[in-house]
């Protein structure tokens, strides 16, 4: 009997660890979809941007009912105490509240948006 419930424990953990979901990161690559997050679930946005030019990506519409801005982090950084090297900018959100959004950025004159559908 002990045997059979630890088997059941080992299969059924490993079960579980199989259906962890990644945390959705999005990308220029993803510019004008629609993408499904649930709601709770933490999801990022990916960018690579110049590292002391003139602009920075910016958030410039966001549905703060829905969707709650946590922080933006850096990584990948091309160079150190540079001028015009590149790096990746993360920003991180939840998804709060279900129903359907869009979230927006500009770099320069460049714009990217998404349209945030937070399913229950």
């Amino acid at each position: 009997m002990r045997i059979l419930i630890s088997l059941l424990f080992l299969l059924t953990g490993t079960a579980m660890a199989q259906t962890t979901k990644k945390t959705i990161e999005l990308t220029t690559k993803e510019n004008g979809k629609t993408i499904h997050v649930k709601k709770g679930a933490g999801f990022s946005v990916k960018f690579n941007q110049c590292v002391g030019c003139a602009s920075v990506y910016k958030i410039t519409k966001i549905d703060s009912i829905r969707i709650k801005y946590l922080k933006s982090t850096y990584s990948n950084r091309s160079c150190t105490n540079c001028t015009g090297g590149n790096v990746d900018v993360h920003f991180l959100f939840k998804a709060i509240k279900s129903g359907k959004s869009v979230l927006r950025f500009r770099y320069f004159s460049e714009e990217v948006s998404y349209t945030i559908h937070i399913d229950k």
